[in-house]
């Protein structure tokens, strides 16, 4: 009898075995939808900043430590832009976990306006398709680490990821080329390195730091800057107050476009970083045409 029991209690714990999955954390939306094309069905991938917020202004639930304390793996872009980060892994006493750090040993953008400088460097890398495929190649090595028996599984689908982030290049890269308007006034320097890599010019910064408005010197200098250079709409971002960014506009009698550089999660779709991707080029082009 004992022995049918045990035969029984295995053959119920056999599939919950079988289909286990690795436990995956992505810090912000777009490192989701980056790993999300390489995890496909073989994690519980889950955003540690819901859509809608800002990992700038973040503060973690104390639930969200459980979360940690689970994970096999956590992704995140690093530079200080996950500030909180170090404290919800020190409260996890998760040891095991694997830390995938984006920006480590990377050479970032440096900004600087008004003298006041970031030492950690530009965290925005993930907006420039090119470090985007970097991203996905450690999310791949992170999750080998993790769990080796999907090694090809995840190298397979690393590899059709990277075939469409090339094209997302290529494509961007001809769109870009016919803009005729190459200077842009942003909220917060999110889009230096699709500047970087597309040639185009940052020609001011509304909030260096988010949640420090400009001061009247500033908003006027960029007033001037904006009618100088013919800029047509400042881009602003729906995770943060887009208060001051409408009155330069209303100074300098242009639009206030939104530009997401964070994204949506777009279930059921792998390609949700591609798709968010091209939909601020669309807001882009009404811009700078």
């Amino acid at each position: 009898m004992k022995k049918h029991i045990l035969i029984l209690f295995v053959a119920l714990l056999l599939p919950t075995m079988v289909l286990a999955k690795i436990k995956v954390l992505a810090s912000i939306v777009p490192v989701y939808n980056i790993a999300q094309a390489i995890t496909g069905d073989k994690a519980e991938l889950i955003v540690v900043v819901p859509p809608g917020a800002s990992p700038h202004t973040f503060s973690p639930k104390p639930s969200q430590v459980r979360d940690f304390a689970q994970a096999d793996v956590f992704l995140q872009v690093g530079a200080g832009l996950e500030f909180w980060a170090d404290k919800l892994v020190e409260a996890s006493g998760n040891k095991k976990m694997v830390i995938v750090n984006f920006t480590k040993g990377m050479k970032l953008i440096q900004n600087d306006s008004d003298g006041d400088k970031n030492e950690s460097g530009n965290p925005h890398i993930w907006l420039d398709p090119v470090r985007a495929a970097g991203m996905a190649k450690k999310i791949c090595s992170g999750l080998v680490t993790a769990d080796k028996k999907n090694k090809t599984y995840y190298q397979n689908n690393l590899e059709k990821f990277l075939k469409e982030l090339n094209t997302l290049n290529k494509k961007t890269a001809a769109e870009v080329a016919k803009f005729k308007i190459k200077e842009f006034v942003e909220f917060h320097p999110a889009w230096s390195y699709f500047a970087l890599r597309y040639k185009l010019k940052e020609a001011g910064v509304i909030e260096e730091t988010p949640g420090r408005e400009p001061s009247p010197k500033k908003v006027l200098a960029l007033v001037k800057k904006i009618k100088q250079a013919g800029i047509k709409a400042i881009f602003a971002e729906p995770q943060l107050s887009p208060k001051a960014a409408e009155v330069i506009a209303k100074e300098a009698g242009v639009k206030v476009l939104i530009l997401d550089p964070l994204g949506k999660i777009k279930d059921g779709k792998i390609n949700g970083y591609i798709s968010n991707f091209e939909d601020n080029i669309k807001i882009m082009k009404e811009a700078m045409k």
